[in-house]
This record gives C-alpha cells, structure tokens and sequence, in this order.
C-alpha cells in the first residue's frame, strides 16, 4: 500500500479527475469505509483502493507511483500498483461481491490508458459476465426504494455497459451484452452530497430543485453508447446477411438516417448547462460536455463511416494514376466536419489544461479525427493532383485552403497526443 500522505492524495485526484466524468463511487461511503480501515478486512476493497490509486498515479507527480527505475515520463505510473490486484485469486466459484465487479471497472478504466487497450475490452468482458451471475442486470433484484447499496450495483454494471461499447467501438469488436439482455433503470441523477438524509430535513435521495446533477452527464453518454452499440451491431457486424434478413429490416443507406436522426435527437435533449461551447466556467462541466460532444462526434463518423466511398488504388503522386474522387461525397463531407467539430474541442483543452479533462477520450478522438482527416485531405490532394494535370491556373481557392485547414486540425490532435504521452502508455502505440 503506498504510504498514508500519498494514499490520501491519490484518492483525491482520483475524485477530481475520474469519478466526476465515471461516477462510479459513492465518496461520503467510500471516505467512510476507507476511515474504517476496510482495506486491512475486506481483499476486493483493497483491490479497489488499489484500482484507485492506480487510476489516480496518471495526475500524481509522486515519484513513488513509479517502478523502480522509472521516471515519470516512462508512462508506467500505476503499474506497481496495478501488478498488486493480478495477484489476488479470482473468486470463480463464488459470487462476485459489489468490490470485486467495482474492481473490474477500475481495472478497465486504468488500462484504457495504457498500452494494452484489448485488455481493458477483457477485463469488462468478465465483470459483466460476474455481475450477470448475481442478477446485477434485471431490475427485479433491486429494492423499490433507493438505498446506497443498489445505487452503487447499478453505477458499476452501467460503467461496466459503457465501457464495453466504447471498446467495441475502438477496436472494431461485438459488443458484449446487447440492449435486450439487462433491463435496470439507469442510475439515479443524484450527487454524493444528497444520498443520505440531511440535519436540515432533506431527505435522501432528493436533488434539491434548481440544482444541476453531476450524473446526468453520465446518463446522457450512456444514451449516446446506446446509439454507438446499435451502429456497431448493424453496421458494422460481421453477417450483414443476417442483419439484414432477420434482425434489422432495413438497407444501410437508411440506417445510417435512423441513426443521425437518433443522433439529433439525444443532441436536442441535452440539458443547456451541459451544451458544448468554448465559453463554459465550471470546469466539471466543461469537462463532462467536452467528453460527451467529442463522443458525439466520433459516433457520427463512425455512423458514416461505412458509406465514404473506397480510397483510390493508387498514390495521388504515382504517374499513371487516373483515378477520380469526388470531395462533394456526403459521407466524407459530414465525418470531416465532425473531426473538425472534434479539432476545436481538443484545441479548447488544450488551451485550459488538457491534463484536467478526459483523457482516454482525448486520445480515441484524436486518433480517430485525425485518421479521418488524413483520409480527406488524401482525397483532395488527388483533385488537385488531376487538376494539375488539366492545367487549371488557379487551384488554391477550392483546394489548397481546404486541405492546409485539414492538416491545421491534424496537428491539432497531434499535439495533444504529444502533450499526452509521457504519461499515457496508450499514445504510444498510436503515434
């Protein structure tokens, strides 16, 4: 266990920079079972203190969250920590306890950021399977009044959903669990301050009116990740025979409008306190709307994705290539723009201190968006290789600007993956 001044700053960072964009935890419960010295009777809660402390090394300038031999600029913080919870034994022929699946998720989200991203699409595959086991997915095992205990079973199965479709989505996997096998109610929109009955008569559970909710961002990306598992399942599925014979009777074409309109939709819905734009003050906002509008954005490329029509065979600088590509593409036209969409929120965090948003998201983002940009101005850059050729005296207006304002984005995302990377094992294997 690390040491008691580092432990309690760890678990700090952790509350500030991971649990407001992933609820998972339950502070006042957490501080209380921590206080209790549950770690020393309980080996799942030392696990997920242990998860914890791992999660949190990622914002700790500490030198001991390091191995040894190691600086911080090594992207192994955490990893100490981490080879401590591998040596636990599986409880495999018990039922899984509410720390042991809390720490799944916390093992999930540390290696997001690392260099073993499949693991973490792993690691969230067997909690789901052991949340499963104990009913953690139907809502007739929950008690119908709120209580502590059912609220914190239901944030760790979502994460654990939520997760398991953005790995899907990065790694170009099936989702896990689909939409028609767990039916519990999301979790409620009530912060950690207003669980529990208050000296002053208010009850527990009640968000006092007027006062906007720390989870109803994570309520909405969940919403979202439904509409990322729904394009994954039919889009992307392997059988598109079957997909398209039996379960979704409809063509692509007029999937891929479903799904922009379910896309709209959840836009219009959003709560204006949580409404993307670069003027925002509350930095817990600011980052809760820049992971869900960034998210957006991916889901829309990733919508579209499908329909760009194939990149030319040849290199746009080879002689002898003919091939023509048109840029008024629709399917192009509308990722590129959510890349860019995606461009000015990196830019913004990069400007107010990038360290302080979310950074897995940061990072699929920017390797997604540039990915994408690269692609269209590949495409342009064979336009005007063909006009070249046609002897078009002036071919910056329609062209060249278009393509400098792409690699203006490009190196937008590429300087915040390199602003990320001493300390993200993940930027690593993307760069």
């Amino acid at each position: 266990f690390p040491p008691p001044d580092l432990a309690d700053n760890l678990v700090e960072l952790y509350f500030r920079h991971s649990n407001s964009i992933f609820p998972l935890l339950h502070r006042p419960t957490f501080n209380r079972q921590w206080q209790e010295r549950l770690h020393h009777r309980n080996i799942w809660f030392t696990c997920v203190c242990l998860s914890i402390f791992a999660i949190a090394s990622r914002w700790c300038h500490d030198q001991r969250v390091l191995p040894e031999k190691s600086t911080l600029a090594d992207g192994n913080t955490g990893r100490r920590i981490t080879g401590q919870i591998h040596r636990v034994r599986r409880s495999l022929f018990h039922p899984a306890s509410l720390f042991e699946v809390q720490t799944f998720t916390l093992m999930a989200m540390y290696l997001r950021g690392g260099a073993t991203y499949p693991a973490a699409w792993l690691i969230v595959s067997t909690g789901i399977r052991k949340a499963q086991d104990v009913g953690a997915h139907r809502k007739r095992v929950y008690r119908g009044v709120p209580n502590i205990d059912d609220e914190l079973w239901k944030r760790a199965f979502w994460h654990l959903v939520v997760f398991d479709r953005l790995g899907g989505a990065y790694l170009g996997r099936a989702c896990g669990l689909a939409e028609e096998d767990f039916d519990l109610d999301l979790p409620l929109e009530v912060d950690d301050d207003y669980w529990e009955a208050t000296e002053d008569g208010h009850g527990p559970f009640k968000q006092p009116s007027g006062v906007p909710s720390m989870v109803t961002a994570f309520n909405e990306f969940i919403k979202l990740t439904q509409i990322m598992a729904f394009a994954i399942r039919t889009l992307y599925t392997i059988d598109k025979s079957q997909v398209y014979r039996g379960i979704i009777p409809l063509e692509r074409g007029n999937l891929v409008k479903q799904l922009s309109l379910a896309m709209e939709e959840w836009k219009e819905r959003i709560p204006k306190y949580l409404r993307w734009q670069d003027t925002m003050d509350v930095p817990v906002f600011s980052a809760q709307s820049a992971t869900l509008f960034s998210t957006f954005y991916l889901t829309r490329m990733l919508v579209h994705r499908p329909l760009i029509a194939p990149s030319p065979p040849n290199s746009p600088f080879e002689k002898g290539s003919e091939v023509a590509v048109s840029m008024s593409d629709p399917a192009i036209l509308i990722c590129s723009e959510a890349a860019s969409a995606c461009a000015r929120i990196v830019e913004f965090q990069l400007q107010h201190g990038i360290h302080d948003f979310n950074v897995p998201n940061i990072i699929g983002v920017s390797h997604a968006s540039a990915a994408l940009l690269l692609l269209s101005a590949w495409k342009l850059k064979v336009q005007e290789r063909d006009l070249r050729r046609k002897d078009v005296a002036d071919i910056k207006p329609p062209l060249a600007q278009r393509i400098e304002q792409k690699v203006a984005d490009i190196k937008i995302f590429l300087h915040a993956l390199e602003e990320l990377r001493p300390r993200w094992e993940a930027v690593d294997t993307l760069l």
